[in-house]
């Protein structure tokens, strides 16, 4: 969704976006949204032609941190949520601490591993920032754990068909793999990869959030645990913030709201 406030009524005559009276007597505000999920990571593949990591998905990211810039210097007021993009002048960032997420994995892992280990990690794409965050949060923490060792991280767009598919490729180049960390979305494909093996090969694993697939897997007892980024309170915040400033034109009192990540067992679901 792309949301913007204005002052004065502006018309996409391409249609891209629509423009709407606002809440706020004699504004407007313009309002892009996709209903087809579908659609819009047919687009995203489409960039490279196989929905992998390309240069063109790079330069997607720093157009959209150009077109951001272009409407702060304009002075709309601008809040990202959730994932907050590289190159962007200082906005309002609604979201969880992504580098303590990495880390928080990484300590999770050795807490419940208490061993050496072969680390599979999993990533929906290093070009969002969010996902990089979280990558360095955990090889950054895991040096301080000697016997851990980092067999391969791979990445998947945020995609579950992609996920199993180079999950299971991985398994079968790196049967020794016994730790998997998914840092992202994804993490229904990567179990149904790993329950492709004996039961006493299978991976420990950890995920990311408490959609319903990762509940599904965690009472399968293939998520041991998962890490929760309080997505309910994200969105209150971002949406609260925003109200303030449409309706009584008040600024967020900081640049940045952080959540703090939480550890989830089954049992405190």
């Amino acid at each position: 969704m792309v949301f913007a406030h204005t002052n004065k009524p502006v018309i996409d005559t391409k249609g891209r976006v629509h423009t709407f009276c606002c809440a706020v007597l004699g504004c407007w505000h313009v309002m892009g949204v996709t209903q087809a999920a579908g659609l819009s990571l047919k687009w995203f593949r489409a960039l490279n032609g196989r929905g992998r990591v390309s240069r063109e998905t790079a330069d997607h990211i720093r157009h959209v941190a150009r077109q951001l810039n272009h409407l702060l210097d304009k002075g709309i007021f601008v809040l990202t949520v959730n994932n907050d993009i590289d190159g962007a002048a200082p906005h309002y960032y609604v979201g969880s601490d992504y580098h303590s997420g990495g880390s928080t994995a990484c300590a999770l892992l050795e807490a419940l591993l208490g061993r050496a280990a072969r680390i599979a990690l999993v990533v929906g794409n290093k070009n969002v920032l969010g996902h990089r965050q979280r990558l360095e949060g955990f090889q950054q923490r895991m040096r301080q754990v000697r016997d851990f060792q980092l067999a391969a991280v791979i990445e998947h767009e945020d995609d579950d068909i992609l996920a199993y598919d180079a999950m299971c490729r991985l398994l079968r180049e790196h049967p020794e793999i016994d730790a998997i960390s998914i840092l992202a979305a994804g993490g229904y494909g990567v179990c149904r990869a790993v329950l492709q093996l004996p039961e006493e090969r299978r991976p420990l694993v950890i995920g990311f959030d408490t959609v319903p697939t990762t509940v599904e897997m965690m009472k399968k007892g293939l998520i041991k645990a998962t890490i929760y980024q309080h997505p309910y309170r994200q969105g209150h915040t971002a949406i609260n913030k925003a109200f303030e400033y449409l309706v009584h034109g008040r600024r967020p009192d900081h640049e940045a709201y952080i959540l703090k990540n939480e550890i989830k067992l089954l049992e405190n679901l």
